[in-house]
């Protein structure tokens, strides 16, 4: 799953490229959105693999990256994958729950 996770890496560091071609550029904001979302999307998706988890294999790939009922996201910040203070606030509510 190495492998994965550094070609994910590599697509969200090229649409992240994009993006700051796009900005110079005088791209339209929503292209430049575009290209950073899917660059989050990949750096999460690289996480995911990293941890030994395979989205491809959950129903749907954004809602992997998403949550599978968050838990995916308690486990990687509960195993210090993600620090706590980085974590969204539902993450966060899960913890103390």
């Amino acid at each position: 799953m190495r492998e994965h996770a550094a070609e994910e890496m590599e697509k969200s560091r090229t649409a992240l490229e994009d993006a700051n071609t796009l900005r110079e550029g005088g791209g339209s904001d929503e292209a430049i959105v575009n290209r950073l979302y899917y660059a989050c999307f990949h750096a999460a998706q690289a996480v995911l693999y990293a941890n030994g988890y395979d989205p491809s294999t959950l129903r749907c790939r954004h809602e992997a990256v998403r949550s599978r009922d968050r838990s995916i996201g308690r486990r990687l910040i509960l195993g210090r994958a993600v620090p706590e203070q980085d974590a969204g606030p539902s993450e966060r509510r899960g913890l103390r729950a």
